[in-house]
């Protein structure tokens, strides 16, 4: 497979581990961080109607909900479930301020990541989304999330990859075109260990396929 070069490579979720997979393969550069790095739960679709709303009703207290860690001691954060977008905060609310200060701290580091963001399109930069979920996605949701995210933005050097893993399916990996700049991955191993650091040999071999073709632009 030939290598393709973007400009920026942006994790969707759906959750860490795509954005340390990212980091992994070069494809997330230090000082390069987004508003979707971190964040998980939710789907598709979760990310793509915040991003064609610019953003307005992120963050909003109105919104999120304080959920409970299994072993809360182990957390230096306050986790945080938005219950419109249905996106989970996990590290952005340190758990020594109270919930006004909390959210302040995370608006503040969110403003930055969003102007990034932002700043990307206004550029029209050759951008990659990636998507990894242990969850299917209609071929269709993501022909249209593409379709939309385009036309937000008014031009077509906007592509997507969709890793869907640990899916019931014979394919160790299968590759599925849906378009163009639209690709799809499918394999029954899973791929998003709950610790990035526990991922095995075994895992990496199928990680290689999907990434290792994929180059990221060093201009900023």
């Amino acid at each position: 497979m030939r290598n393709i070069i973007y400009d920026y490579v942006i994790p969707l979720g759906d959750r860490c581990n795509c954005t340390q997979n990212l980091k992994h393969y070069n494809l997330r550069p230090i000082g390069r961080k987004l508003p979707f790095d971190w964040l998980k739960n939710g789907d598709i679709w979760s990310r793509v109607n915040i991003i064609l709303e610019d953003f307005a009703d992120f963050l909003n207290p109105t919104n999120l909900r304080q959920v409970q860690y299994e072993r809360p001691e182990h957390w230096q954060f306050y986790r945080f479930y938005d219950v419109r977008s249905r996106l989970i905060f996990a590290h952005d609310f340190p758990k020594d301020l109270n919930f006004v200060d909390g959210l302040r701290v995370a608006t503040t580091t969110f403003a930055p990541k969003i102007q990034r963001f932002q700043s990307i399109f206004a550029q029209r930069k050759k951008v990659l989304f990636v998507y990894m979920t242990d969850s299917r996605v209609p071929n269709g949701d993501i022909r249209r999330a593409v379709r939309l995210l385009r036309q937000k933005f008014g031009y077509d050097d906007i592509d997507i990859l969709v890793v869907e893993n640990g899916v019931r399916t014979i394919w160790n990996l299968r590759r599925i075109w849906l378009g163009r700049g639209i690709t799809k991955f499918k394999t029954r191993k899973f791929l998003m260990p709950v610790h990035y650091t526990d991922t095995t040999p075994e895992q990496y071999a199928v990680l290689d396929k999907i990434f290792s073709h994929i180059r990221v632009s060093d201009a900023e």
